[in-house]
């Protein structure tokens, strides 16, 4: 082993220094050779290297070569093991690349003519449609939640939260910034409840669902702090889903329906023009 890192050391240094003189160098350097198989320094992911140096490179090419090594040890052994059947996968690859060439020329029918714009109206006609695939998995709330110490507390915040107009909330924002601790202002956002869950000094074992039902604005203390939380809506766990929370995800629906929609009307056009400039010619042995 000391003997392959003296000679890739070697390599790694002779390729630098053809690069510091401008010399061209040979990348067909052997690095390791197994049976009859040879990996050159021309295989390794050069890209990669290159944004290496010292131990690093010389660690990337150490991992390179073994996985190479692996490969061709296994590949060998399958070689022998396997049967002349087992071993035709021509068939396999055949239809392997065809899937492929199908798959890049579909994609390339959709790319050229998909319309992606998707109106608001379509989401929510989705929505409202297909109410049954929108439920919900967690709890979630819109929320305005602030963390302060007991110093910097002033009855200002909860003034400003329990009104949460938009002045209020800029208000409250400008404070934040400067001396709040931990703080989320955000009135339109959903979040996961577990996530705001973990930000507040309760038990774990407190009920959720019934904590967000009979709760709309909270302070704790746990010293220094004191937390401020303002639930501003809420969905339990197993319900409607909200429109907000969807849109994304619908809207992927949407393109990906139209685009298959697409790409068959595309294609049956393509196979009715080659049957129309007689490419098809369908042999069938006629009885007498």
């Amino acid at each position: 082993m000391g003997s392959r890192i003296i000679y890739l050391c070697f390599i790694l240094f002779f390729l630098h220094a053809c690069k510091q003189s401008g010399v061209k160098s040979d990348n067909s350097l052997v690095l390791v050779k197994v049976n009859d198989k040879v990996l050159r320094f021309s295989d390794i992911d050069t890209s990669t290297l290159a944004k290496l140096s010292g131990e690093d490179s010389l660690e990337f090419i150490l991992q390179q070569e073994n996985a190479w090594i692996n490969e061709q040890i296994l590949l060998r052994r399958a070689e022998e093991s396997l049967s002349t059947e087992e071993m035709d996968l021509e068939k396999e690859l055949k239809e392997y690349k065809n899937n492929l060439l199908l798959y890049a020329y579909r994609e390339r029918l959709a790319i050229d003519q998909l319309d992606t714009t998707v109106t608001e109206e379509e989401i929510e006609d989705y929505y409202l449609k297909n109410k049954n695939n929108f439920e919900l998995k967690r709890n979630i709330a819109k929320i305005l939640f602030v963390k302060v110490t007991k110093d910097n507390f002033t009855k200002d915040i909860k003034v400003w939260m329990e009104d949460g107009s938009a002045s209020s909330l800029s208000a409250l924002k400008n404070f934040c910034e400067l001396k709040a601790e931990n703080y989320f202002i955000s009135d339109s956002l959903w979040l996961y409840f577990d996530d705001v869950w973990k930000e507040i000094p309760i038990s774990k074992t407190y009920n959720r669902e019934r904590f967000m039902n009979s709760n709309k604005f909270l302070t704790f203390e746990e010293a220094p702090y004191l937390y401020l939380l303002k639930i501003i809506d809420f969905r339990i766990k197993n319900s409607l889903s909200p429109l907000e929370l969807e849109k994304e995800k619908i809207k992927e629906i949407i393109l990906n329906k139209r685009k298959i929609s697409l790409i068959k009307k595309r294609e049956r056009e393509i196979i009715e023009k080659a049957y129309n400039r007689g490419e098809v010619n369908i042999l069938r042995n006629k009885k007498e």
